[in-house]
């Protein structure tokens, strides 16, 4: 079966964590809801990085946790619906804001 699964990541500046975290879903090909989260999981951490910013702070972003899980159904094709959510305006306006910058 194939999944979809958000994963979260956080920033932390210097060994303090920041106020910036990243959302990424990975397709995952696993035997049940479970094993696409322990997979999921073990991704994210394994692709945790840490730099040297312009400022020379080190930053690390960090495995924060699965947030969802979705089973994909049917085939993968042009157009069709991995992942969907009802947010408030608010929220919504807060994405496209981010999207125009």
């Amino acid at each position: 079966m194939l999944f979809s699964v958000s994963v979260f990541t956080r920033s932390h500046h210097n060994g303090v964590a920041g106020g910036l975290c990243e959302e990424q879903i990975i397709l995952i090909d696993a035997e049940s809801q479970l094993e696409a989260i322990s997979l999921a999981s073990d991704i994210a951490k394994d692709n945790e990085v840490s730099y040297k910013n312009e400022a020379g702070d080190l930053v690390y972003w960090k495995f924060m946790g699965v947030q969802s899980v979705y089973e994909i159904e049917g085939d993968l094709r042009s157009g069709l619906e991995l992942f969907s959510r009802h947010c408030s305006i608010d929220e919504a306006n807060s994405l496209f804001k981010t999207i125009k910058e």
